[in-house]
């Protein structure tokens, strides 16, 4: 810049590509970073329900995406081949890909691509919508409802988080005044029995009853009371 006075050319393609570079670095970790908070919430028994559903439907949801994309795939190839000769946005593979995705947010010209093949077209529509809105995605929130069932009713997959943070709250709001802790009550082996009143006014009769079986089962009834050697 200093030999040319600032009338030289000056590449900065090399400098545009380490800013692109590092803006893609900061914003995965920022991602993760985000992610990361994800941990403070498996104190949360809803959350903890969530987590649940996602192990549970893991496996199940792993096979269902390779079914699903191998269906997905064959819809694609179907539309680059059907409509890639007319319409621009199924021109390549690639194009059918995108196209094709946003046939199922339904965001698409059906105008286009039925002046394009109006015999075909009305009938791969149809299969593709069938067989993804109705069928594909109805197979997928079946997976997930029966996980989230599952995990909802398995009180064995939540742990004793809660409590520590039930505990830890509860110690919080003791120290800056807010509440008061729970005291646990004592064992049942420490506190102290107390003799309920009837149980004492009928304590005579009991011993009265028990001098008269004595009495009609050893000594047949001939029991003196008033001797004081018994």
């Amino acid at each position: 810049f200093t030999e040319t006075e600032g009338s030289g050319y000056v590449k900065l393609q090399e400098a545009v590509l380490l800013d692109e570079l590092y803006s893609y670095q900061i914003g995965i970790v920022m991602s993760i970073s985000t992610l990361k908070f994800l941990k403070l919430l498996r104190f949360n028994k809803r959350i903890g329900i969530l987590s649940g559903t996602l192990r549970e439907c893991a496996k199940e949801l792993q096979s269902y995406s390779v079914c699903l994309m191998v269906v997905f795939l064959a819809f694609v190839a179907l539309f680059w081949l059907l409509l890639g000769r007319y319409i621009r946005e199924f021109s390549t593979l690639i194009y059918a890909l995108e196209s094709t995705i946003s046939l199922m947010l339904k965001k698409f010209d059906y105008e286009e691509m039925y002046a394009a093949q109006p015999i075909l077209t009305p009938i791969a529509f149809f299969a593709f919508s069938l067989a993804t809105s109705v069928v594909l995605i109805n197979i997928m929130l079946s997976i997930i409802i029966q996980s989230f069932e599952r995990a909802k009713h398995d009180v064995a997959n939540q742990g004793n988080e809660y409590e520590i943070l039930d505990f830890f709250i509860g110690k919080v709001k003791s120290w800056m005044g807010a509440g008061s802790a729970k005291v646990k009550p004592a064992p049942q082996m420490y506190q102290d029995k107390k003799i309920a009143p009837d149980t004492v006014a009928a304590f005579p009769a009991k011993v009265y009853r028990l001098v008269e079986f004595i009495n009609d089962f050893y000594f047949d009834g001939h029991m003196d009371y008033n001797r004081k050697d018994l």
